[in-house]
């Protein structure tokens, strides 16, 4: 059995869903519609120095902070549909900072301390 229905998704968005009877009468649900942000770019770590100063000891040392490295793909999947090229066109690379906490490297102060500043950069 094959039933079709449309159902809001979490932006508010609605997505076309297809609910087919899978192994021993269970309902499988496949989703068909807009395609998620994640599925723009291409997603990687990398870790970058940074001149930190502790707010404990006020003492500056070199951190390696990591970020998130978001490259925009070459080409859109061949399943997007009209809203996702224009989304795809507006797309643009970017980092984000994973690391919110650092620890001291003084060793006698050893305290972790909040990084502050810019959380995201954007590239190109």
């Amino acid at each position: 059995m094959v039933r079709s229905f449309a159902s809001p998704d979490s932006r508010g968005c609605l997505q076309r869903m297809t609910q087919r009877s899978g192994v021993l009468g269970t309902p499988v649900v496949v989703l068909t519609g807009a395609m998620e942000e994640r599925e723009f770019f291409d997603e990687r770590q990398e870790k970058k120095p940074a001149t930190l100063n502790c707010p404990h000891c006020h003492q500056t040392a070199e951190y390696e902070v990591t970020w998130v490295v978001r490259t925009k793909k070459r080409q859109l999947s061949g399943r997007a549909d009209d809203r996702d090229r224009a989304r795809f066109a507006k797309a643009r690379s970017y980092m984000v900072r994973k690391d919110d906490m650092m620890a001291c490297k003084n060793m006698r102060c050893r305290k972790r301390f909040e990084i502050s500043g810019q959380s995201t950069v954007i590239t190109e």
